[in-house]
């Protein structure tokens, strides 16, 4: 069911941001992760701050995640304000201002470094 979740994600990439988003025509982080899921039959809260609660915590570590596990991600020490999906190698699906891409969370990419810092959980809706 995971595989099928994080494929489903995958089949998305290249859709356009758009704020409130749940449908193929535009997806907030939130909006692609409970489409992701839904697709398949798992209900999510439709907020990233909701979704940093459900399932069950992983611990904060990229040996611990595991594809279709929802990374949680905020600014600072404040709420969670973004998530996204594990699809294993460190990378991850989500929808930010450049629409639905895949990102690597890394400590030693520029890029990734950005993501990882701000890194703050993960969640696992699918028991495995």
């Amino acid at each position: 069911l995971a595989d099928s979740v994080v494929s489903t994600a995958a089949a998305t990439m290249g859709t356009a941001y758009r704020l409130g988003g749940t449908t193929t025509e535009g997806f907030d982080c939130s909006g692609l992760i409970q489409y992701a899921y839904a697709q398949h039959g798992v209900s999510l809260p439709r907020v990233s701050a909701d979704q940093a609660r459900a399932g069950e915590k992983v611990d904060r570590n990229l040996a611990a995640v595991e594809p279709g596990d929802i990374l949680t991600f905020s600014s600072m020490g404040g709420p969670v304000t973004h998530v996204g999906l594990y699809v294993g190698e460190g990378r991850f699906i989500h929808s930010a201002s450049r629409g639905v891409q895949l990102s690597l969370l890394s400590p030693d990419d520029p890029y990734g470094k950005w993501w990882y810092v701000r890194w703050v959980g993960a969640r696992r809706v699918i028991s495995r």
